[in-house]
């Protein structure tokens, strides 16, 4: 049995959930994490440059991972400081260590807030197009993948309905260019030693 605990009352059996198929998980990456799979938890890349724009008073998106994602689900702590984000991030790391990738995207895509009452994509997909999430289309799936962002209303506006299809656009053209990092990146070696601090040759 595959529990992840988090914290004391905290868990959630990795085993009980059907295993999603790899389109949709593209879908929501290509949206939420294109670099899930290369970092331990927390990307460093997206921290920094979210930090940068708020230092110039400017919101460009959160530094958020489906790993931290999952944490804030599990836990529901969602207090705004940055303690609760230091422990979100330590939390990451340490689901990070004991389970896979797979297990922690699709665990959360079962679990995942998408809409009033709505939890995960297959209640989602019944929710939208009164279908199972394993007979829907690719632009069903895409559609799905932004409900992460523009959750379920109970009143579908004409304009909910375009920030959806908006949204699912991007996500398909993201794997159409190739932006979503699929395999773990080594970190480069130097070709040649460095110089050392001391001036020797």
């Amino acid at each position: 049995m595959r529990d992840c605990n988090l914290q004391s009352g905290y868990f959630i059996n990795f085993d009980k959930f059907p295993d999603l198929d790899g389109e949709i998980i593209d879908l929501v990456l290509a949206l939420e994490d294109r670099r899930f799979y290369c970092h331990p938890g927390v990307d460093c890349l997206s921290l920094i440059r979210a930090t940068l724009w708020r230092s110039i008073g400017k919101n460009k998106g959160g530094a958020s991972t489906i790993d931290m994602q999952m944490v804030r689900t599990l836990t529901n702590d969602r207090e705004i400081t940055y303690i609760r984000k230091i422990r979100e991030i330590i939390r990451a790391i340490l689901l990070n260590t004991s389970y896979k990738k797979k297990d922690i995207i699709n665990s959360y895509l079962n679990i995942a807030y998408l809409g009033h009452e709505v939890f995960g994509v297959e209640k989602a997909s019944r929710a939208l197009f009164g279908i199972s999430v394993y007979e829907c289309s690719n632009a069903q799936k895409a559609l799905l993948a932004a409900t992460l962002l523009y959750p379920i209303p109970n009143f579908r506006s004409l304009e909910w309905w375009s920030k959806l299809h908006w949204r699912a656009m991007l996500a398909k053209k993201v794997i159409s260019k190739g932006l979503l990092i699929k395999t773990r990146v080594p970190v480069p070696l130097p070709m040649s030693p460095l110089p050392s601090v001391y001036g020797d040759s």
